[in-house]
């Protein structure tokens, strides 16, 4: 066998040369066919050794041409050809065609696709060199154990796991086997079975109008599919015709193309697809929202620039005078409307600050005022920069019928002469402050007149007859003035035409007329005055009083036979709407009458409130001004005379009256503090003008102040201290908002993200809705967690915090073996709970994820058992080695204690090794051999056979050898190769003649015959081998002297003795047994 160690010998040659001497010495040598000098012959003895380790796969047949020679002159020589044929054992492991192997396999695939063919060849022979394939232990995957083609068991999924690792081993079918293993990298390749995914169907945006194009977001797409499968492209397939956003084809970054405008269009339905490149390519669609914030950049619009309104001066307070309408298509207080007035409205209208319907807000006197005009005011209520426009209004007050004609003198006296002719006698005149027909007057007669004619238009009286033929009481002329309103009014006025020459002797008044002092508003009962008409002879009786006119509102009465006038009621008394009153007595007895004018001057008394320009004021002003700015001036007016009138301001006391002063004669108000619209927004103040009349009176309005707002705070982000997502958190997935805080109105937060570099591309935010979003994946093993600093800027001021993303495992990592085939040796023997191997794995995940629990999944031999916890891999039963199966293989599996767990799979090959705990023994107990004595030196005289228990190759190779006994080294024991039947190859001792024998010397031999094993300890065993040496006829008798001489009586008779001849022979009986015969007679 190839395996014999250097020194062994493979047989002995023997030549016989029947010369004797010199002539017949024979020595060997070799001739031919020692490649590489592998053997040795020795010269004398003729063994044949092995003199370099043997190879059968280099080179297994020699033919060696053994030259035997004697030493004669001359030398004598033959040849002959010895064959070794070198028989295998399995020293050769098998080799695969390359250590590393990679392929590739499309997923989908079914079961039964063939990934890989390997390969492997093994150099030795027969079983040595028959080769199995196994240690395929990954799921999906399996090896036909006789072809080496590497197969799967299940559709694989690229998306899952996209490369394999998978170790095969080659087994010879040597006992023991030897393996070899190779690596095989397994490429899934992608098919584009995996449409983009986005982590929202739907995402909401906000973005300020008229802002500059700008980045807003990232809108993102996952795809498992790698290759082009897996490269996204994005665009916006509908919802923006004007091209007011741009979508980054790659990155899908979301920006503006330009400033929006809310006011155009003030929401986007934006379609997104996301596109990959596979062939057929996929999509996936997502809508995004975006909703334009409106900034203030429109004033209200009226819808006239002006307006001219009529309203009859009899309107009542709070008539609706107009209704104006401003439209401002800004959104929320931007385009919320608060009406005002300016103070050309002079007190007489106000205006609904909410509906702009405007109404009077005082008693209307077109003969006071006949139109107004004045300004209102729309004004949006934007906090920091409100913005306004106004509209003319025209007033005009359409008179009303309310004033009777007045006679400019009543009662009007003439004296006339009879002598002199005149056209005119008088003229009564009449004036009505109404307007147009309301205002125009006729006069007439209020009754038939004899001799006097009266023009209807200028009121011009004529005699129509001669004033001498008249009497007195014929020319006391009363004459009506009637305006031409509807219904009309009028008015009765007193003519007394005396005639000089004629004699009057009728009562009459001292006076045509007096002024007499009434306060107005004078309660009932109080005298006015007393008027008394007298005859020319000064007596008074018989005459009776009444009120003419002058008294339509019933407020005097007169006393009818004393005179005496009182106020019956204060109606009618009032300073500011007559300030002179004028009331006609009339005095008549049985034959004349007497008419005096009484003109009433009415004292001012307090009885009106100051009344403001207008009631509800308005006033804007910016924050943070400083102390004593003035914000406006507040008019009030009083219609009462002197001190009544005089006005004093002041502000009402309230929460917020002390950040206000005013001015108590101008009106004006300005500020005490400064003003913060972050404490408040807007106040509203009761303002009084307060008269100096006594008691006091005092009116009121209300001023609204508006604090507009200044970009005087910085921003601040309240965050959490940490944010906790899922390491597979889908990309585009929003895991926070950051709502930063700015007490100030405007203008919109604007975010932004500051990343260390290994944040960069992993998270994005929305710049104006704050919204954090993952935009790259993330991985627990790779990084547990991240700093993101968050801006936050009102243009203006800047602020910025950190979020902390702290991401959480999950089992995304299957445990990982350190080696996918482990190969131990475990001695035969070994006691039951003894530790065969640790096999490892390491698990990337933490927590439960990464917590392995180990357990034997199969055996090809029971009784082993692994610790759960540390991967111990241990014998529950003695082992013993089988040379059928000396290696048993454990499949071990590695799960961590995720939901669902992950697991991998290993190989243990466990090579029981055999140990030399067994001596060789031989078959028999003792060998016995009977050889002839005549045996040629060479010759085969026993054959030894041994068995050894143990298995082993190395335990069980067996060398002989003859330990003693034999003397003169006649015997030589050489240990070969021979098949027997049953056993196969077996190493055997044959006992060999090396000397030739001589019974005579040496009947017997008593050889002790050791066998012994290679093991380490060697062990070995001995035999008795009793060679018995045959006889053979190879003495002859030999006499006891050579010759004899004998003296013989002549005559000696027949029969008489005359020597005795001793022969003796050294062989043994029968050959030793002589017989005598006579061969020559002489």
């Amino acid at each position: 066998m190839e395996d014999q160690p250097v020194g062994f010998v493979i047989l002995h040659v023997m030549a016989r040369d029947a010369d004797e001497g010199e002539n017949g010495r024979v020595s060997y040598r070799i001739q031919s066919g020692n490649s590489a000098g592998r053997f040795s012959l020795s010269p004398n003895t003729g063994s044949l050794s092995i003199l370099k380790a043997l190879d059968r796969e280099e080179q297994e047949v020699f033919n060696i041409t053994i030259v035997a020679e004697d030493h004669g002159v001359p030398q004598l020589s033959t040849s002959q050809v010895l064959c070794v044929q070198v028989i295998d054992v399995n020293d050769e492991a098998p080799m695969f065609q390359q250590a590393e192997f990679g392929t590739q396999v499309m997923e989908n695939k079914g079961p039964g696709t063939t990934v890989l063919k390997v390969t492997a060849t093994d150099r030795d022979q027969g079983s040595n060199g028959h080769i199995t394939y196994g240690g395929v232990t990954e799921d999906g995957f399996v090896i036909n154990p006789l072809t080496g083609v590497i197969t799967t068991t299940r559709e694989l999924d690229a998306e899952q796991q996209n490369h394999y690792v998978l170790t095969v081993y080659a087994r010879d079918g040597g006992l023991p086997p030897n393996f070899a293993k190779a690596v095989v990298r397994v490429e899934v390749e992608d098919v584009n079975d995996n449409p983009p995914v986005f982590a929202k169907m739907w995402y909401g945006l906000e973005v300020p109008e008229n802002q500059a194009a700008v980045e807003l977001c990232f809108i993102k797409a996952t795809d498992p599919d790698s290759g082009p499968g897996g490269e996204l492209e994005y665009k916006i397939a509908a919802g923006d015709p004007d091209g007011d956003f741009q979508l980054h084809s790659r990155t899908g970054a979301l920006s503006t193309s330009r400033g929006l405008d809310r006011e155009k269009r003030p929401k986007y339905t934006l379609e997104v697809v996301a596109v990959d490149k596979g062939s057929p390519a996929l999509s996936a669609t997502a809508t995004v929202e975006v909703k334009v914030l409106d900034i203030n950049d429109n004033s209200p619009v009226f819808s006239r620039n002006s307006y001219a309104v009529e309203v009859s001066e009899d309107a009542a307070e709070g008539y609706q005078v107009l209704q104006v309408s401003a439209t401002d298509v800004d959104e929320g207080l931007n385009g919320k409307i608060l009406y005002f007035l300016n103070q050309e409205a002079d007190g007489a209208f106000a205006v609904d600050e909410d509906t702009g319907r405007i109404t009077t807000a005082a008693p209307l006197d077109r003969e006071k005022l006949a139109s107004y005009s004045f300004r209102v005011f729309a004004v949006d209520l934007s906090p920091s920069a409100p913005s306004n426009s106004s509209a003319q209004v025209k007033v005009t007050i359409l008179d009303v019928n309310d004033n009777a004609p007045f006679f400019i003198q009543d009662p009007l006296i003439v004296e006339v002469s009879s002598r002199r002719s005149q056209r005119v006698l008088a003229t009564m005149k009449a004036e009505d402050k109404d307007f147009g027909a309301n205002g125009s007057v006729f006069y007439r007669f209020a009754t038939p007149v004899k001799g006097f004619g009266i023009n209807s238009l200028t009121g011009e009286i004529q005699a129509t007859e001669p004033l001498g033929g008249l009497t007195q009481a014929q020319r006391t002329l009363i004459v009506e003035a009637m305006d031409q309103g509807s219904p009309a009014q009028s008015a009765h006025g007193v003519v007394v035409i005396y005639v000089k020459e004629v004699e009057y002797n009728g009562i009459r008044f001292s006076k045509n007329a007096r002024d007499v002092s009434i306060q107005e508003n004078a309660s009932k009962g109080t005298a006015v005055a007393q008027a008394q008409a007298e005859y020319p002879d000064g007596t008074r009786q018989g005459i009776s009083y009444s009120l003419f006119s002058g008294n339509k509102k019933h407020s005097f009465k007169i006393s009818s036979s004393t005179g005496e006038i009182w106020v019956e009621s204060s109606n009618g008394l009032d300073f500011e709407d007559a300030p002179r009153l004028r009331l006609v007595v009339k005095a008549e007895t049985m034959s004349s009458t007497s008419f005096m004018a009484f003109n009433l001057v009415l004292q001012d008394v307090n009885d009106n409130l100051p009344r403001f320009q207008l009631q509800n004021y308005v006033a804007f002003m910016k924050e943070a001004q400083g102390y004593e700015m003035p914000i406006i001036q507040v008019m009030a007016e009083d219609v009462d005379q002197g001190q009544n009138g005089q006005v004093t301001y002041s502000i009402q006391s309230s929460s917020m009256s002390g950040l206000f002063k005013i001015d108590p004669v101008t009106g004006s108000i300005t500020t005490t503090a400064i003003m913060d619209r972050e404490i408040f927004t807007q106040t509203k103040l009761v303002v009084t003008a307060t008269d100096r009349g006594s008691p006091r009176l005092a009116g009121s309005a209300t001023l609204t102040v508006i604090i507009v707002d200044q970009n005087d705070n910085s921003p601040t982000i309240p965050l959490p201290q940490e944010i906790r997502i899922p390491e597979n958190t889908l990309i585009g997935t929003e895991i926070t908002l950051v709502t930063g805080n700015d007490v100030d109105s405007s203008p919109a937060l604007s975010y932004s993200l500051q990343l260390d570099p290994t944040a960069l591309g992993k998270f994005g935010i929305h710049r104006y809705t704050g919204g954090v979003s993952v935009t790259g994946a993330l991985d627990f093993e790779e990084k547990t967690w991240y700093t993101l600093t968050v801006q936050a800027t009102d243009s203006q001021h800047q602020t910025e915090a950190n979020i902390t993303i702290v991401v959480e495992d999950i089992n995304d990592n299957a445990p990982l073996f350190t080696h996918d085939l482990y190969q131990i040796t475990l001695p035969e023997h070994t006691p039951p709970g003894s530790a065969v191997i640790t096999v490892t794995a390491t698990d990337r995940d933490s927590g439960e994820n990464g917590r392995i629990n180990y357990r034997v999944m199969s055996s090809t031999q029971e009784g082993f058992y692994i610790d759960p916890s540390n991967g111990t891999l241990f014998i529950n039963h003695r082992a013993e080695f089988d040379p059928e199966r000396p290696s048993v293989n454990i499949v071990i599996e590695a799960s961590d204690g995720g939901s669902p767990p992950l697991s991998s799979l290993t190989t243990v090959q466990v090579h029981i090794s055999d140990i030399n705990d067994n001596a060789p023994v031989f078959h028999q107990s003792e060998y016995r051999a009977t050889v002839s004595e005549d045996t040629i030196p060479g010759s085969t005289l026993l054959i030894f056979e041994a068995f050894d228990n143990d298995l082993s190759r190395e335990n069980c190779g067996f060398d002989f050898a003859i330990a003693n006994g034999n003397e003169g080294n006649v015997f030589q024991i050489e240990s070969s190769v021979r098949f027997l039947e049953g056993r196969g190859f077996q190493t055997v001792g044959t006992l060999l003649l090396a000397e030739g024998l001589d019974f005579e010397t040496k009947p017997l031999y008593n050889l002790t015959v050791v066998v012994s094993d290679r093991g380490v300890p060697q062990r070995s065993s001995s035999v008795v081998a009793l060679i018995t040496i045959g006889d053979v006829n190879d003495n002859p008798p030999v006499f006891s002297r050579p010759e004899y001489m004998v003296a013989l009586s002549e005559g000696a008779v027949s029969g008489t003795e005359i020597i005795r001849l001793t022969a003796t022979d050294l062989d043994s009986t029968p050959n030793a047994e002589v017989q005598y015969t006579i061969s020559f007679w002489g």
